[in-house]
């Protein structure tokens, strides 16, 4: 449970001469537990810098009582100059400090009046993450978080070098002109001058998930012949053009799992809402009748489109459920609602609505239930869209002086945070670095160097391992006695989970359909020492990759399709995958069946514990193709340095 702090509920900047567009810091959000092993009840708030002072008869804020606490501090910072940093932590408790997912600190044991530090190198105008955990047991005290590097005296952290966790986009994609005729494309990865990428008669752009491709719109001039939907790759700075047919195009938009588009095509006052792949083919016409229907998006799946609709002169959002025995049609808002977006896990939309009486931002479950007020803002909101890997929320704002930037929001604590100072924006997109070279498809990432997925307790033993995508998948393991640990320098100076083999294992929280997994671990034995199991199944549901008991390779039942050891194919049942007692990237294919979902980390069936150290489990709904599973392999080898 989670309580939170909204007093400083809205935050305007001014422009503060950092490079690119970038806005400054705010501050980093911060979780307050009345407990002393950040756990329990939490209350959650913005601090504009690490600076905590209290007194032996009072908590650290109005919230937590005297005695006991912790607290985690959670976001990113943005190092000045490109060089070696020094973190200092002055406090009277126990602190644990990642810096950029690596540990800096680690000293939980709380000591009086203690300086403790610990040096990174970091680069210049970049963001980098930070986590600071403090536990204090009993008593007054203090603690500040200092940095200081060869240009820079000590210095507590200033607030406009700290950013809150929904402050992380590597790429904005937008454009400036409000004149469709004369508008164009830029990007900018926030350090240098903008890039432009289109010619005269391009706007409405929109990032693939994975960041690497452009949807837009163009409107008929000198440069397009034709209005229509083209896709920009940012690799080949190719432009394709996916609409062929006539009528103006409208509101291209990818499926969360970047798979599909869906986009409008208006033939006189027909408003048609149409799908295709992503990558071009066949199209599909999902919505014909008379009315006016608007930004539409698919679900990761492509079951359920959601869109705007006027009718009876209001617009309201709908849903339509795609099925082979007939699509279903469902009003989900009655009191006004345009602009839906929905989240990768497909379980929420947000979209604007002005019942409150001036436009905000709103959520609600994907069947229309739930709806309440996400923003309260007193500027004019306009395309919403989801952050591809968190239940972050993007838009556009225009302030009174009419200056519109872009902002992003927690579905949580419901705090904006402003990510431009251009103030000329009209239309824009973010990308985030999602350091996986293949998203598609994508139904699982569990990644130990992501150090903010990781909730660590006291000892340094492991709670929840959470997607690093947000799909809603996390593997959890509330018994303090079962927990896996998080092991430092475990593999060429990047971090994974150790399971003991004796009774730790992590449950998960939602059915994850898997037919090809890529997991970097190593057995700490040389044979398996009884049946094994890296991603496994709950009692009577279906078997994955068993490992044979005082063998090297896989158990029978079932096998696998396929199998790779880092890349190279191993071709014959039972697929031996000796040495087994040194790191390696382990590829497995199943078959594609919706039954095939795992429940369990390092167990099956509430059993088979593995003594597996784990840095990176990443798992797809569908087989990929050999030159996907190649760029997989090769990136996650490069990474651990695996030969």
């Amino acid at each position: 449970m989670r309580i939170f702090s909204v007093f400083a509920i809205y935050i305007v900047f001014v422009s503060f001469g950092f490079a690119g567009m970038l806005a400054p810091g705010v501050g980093l959000r911060a979780s307050y537990y009345q407990k002393a092993d950040l756990s329990g009840t939490s209350v959650v708030k913005y601090d504009t810098a690490v600076n905590l002072e209290w007194k032996e008869d009072a908590g650290p804020i109005k919230e937590i009582k005297p005695g006991a606490f912790s607290v985690q501090w959670r976001g990113y910072l943005m190092p000045q100059f490109s060089e070696s940093y020094t973190f200092t932590v002055k406090s009277v408790g126990g602190i644990r400090l990642f810096v950029n997912n690596k540990r800096v600190i680690d000293d939980w044991g709380a000591k009086l009046g203690t300086e403790r530090t610990g040096a990174i190198d970091l680069k210049a105008d970049r963001l980098v993450s930070v986590i600071l955990q403090f536990t204090q047991p009993v008593g007054a005290g203090s603690i500040q978080l200092h940095w200081s590097s060869p240009s820079l005296p000590i210095e507590l952290i200033p607030t406009a070098r700290l950013y809150p966790p929904v402050f992380a986009p590597n790429q904005l994609v937008y454009c400036d002109s409000p004149d469709n005729r004369t508008s164009s494309l830029y990007m900018t990865d926030f350090t240098d001058t903008p890039k432009k990428l289109t010619v005269d008669g391009s706007f409405k752009p929109v990032f693939s998930p994975d960041g690497k491709k452009v949807l837009f719109q163009t409107t008929k001039n000198l440069s397009y012949s034709t209005p229509g939907i083209y896709r920009y790759a940012l690799n080949t700075q190719e432009q394709i053009r996916l609409t062929r047919t006539e009528g103006e195009k409208y509101d291209p938009a990818f499926s969360a799992d970047g798979r599909n588009i869906s986009f409008v095509t208006q033939l006189g006052n027909a408003y048609e809402i149409w799908t295709m792949r992503a990558d071009g083919g066949s199209r599909v016409k999902l919505v014909s009748d008379a009315y006016e229907n608007r930004h539409p998006v698919l679900n990761t799946d492509g079951s359920v489109l959601v869109y705007q609709s006027k009718r009876d002169g209001v617009w309201n959002i709908y849903s339509l459920t795609i099925s082979d025995d007939g699509n279903t049609e469902k009003q989900l808002t009655i009191l006004e609602g345009t602009e839906p977006t929905i989240n990768r896990r497909g379980d929420k939309i947000v979209f604007i609505s002005s019942r409150s009486g001036r436009p905000q931002l709103y959520v609600m479950d994907i069947d229309g239930g739930n709806q309440a007020i996400v923003s309260t803002t007193p500027g004019e909101i306009s395309q919403p869209f989801f952050t591809p890997n968190r239940d972050y929320v993007a838009y556009l704002e225009k302030n009174a002086a009419g200056k519109t930037d872009l902002y992003a929001i927690d579905l949580d604590d419901k705090i904006p945070c402003q990510i431009t100072t251009n103030g000329k924006l009209v239309n824009a997109s973010i990308a985030y670095n999602q350091q996986l070279p293949v998203t598609d498809g994508l139904s699982l990432w569990l990644n130990a160097q992501e150090v903010s997925t990781l909730i660590i307790n006291a000892d340094g033993k492991v709670s929840n391992w959470d997607d690093c995508f947000r799909t809603g998948m996390s593997a959890v393991q509330a018994n303090v006695d079962r927990q896996p640990i998080l092991i430092n320098n475990a593999i060429n100076g990047l971090s994974a989970l150790r399971f003991d083999g004796i009774d730790d294992f992590m449950d998960t929280n939602v059915q994850c359909k898997v037919v090809e997994m890529y997991a970097v671990f190593k057995v700490r034995t040389d044979v398996f020492n009884g049946f094994k199991n890296l991603l496994g199944n709950k009692p009577g549901y279906n078997r994955l990759w068993f490992l044979e008991n005082g063998q090297t390779f896989f158990h029978s039942n079932p096998y696998p399709l396929a199998v790779w050891k880092n890349g190279t194919p191993v071709t014959e049942e039972p697929y031996n995958i000796a040495p087994i007692n040194e790191w390696m990237v382990l590829t497995a294919d199943s078959a594609n069946s919706d039954d095939n979902r795992i429940y369990q980390i390092c167990a099956a069936e509430d059993s088979y514990f593995s003594e597996f150290d784990v840095a990176e489990i990443v798992c797809y709904s569908s087989a990929l193709s050999p030159t996907d599973r190649n760029a997989v392999i090769t990136s996650l080898k490069a990474k651990y340095g695996i030969q």
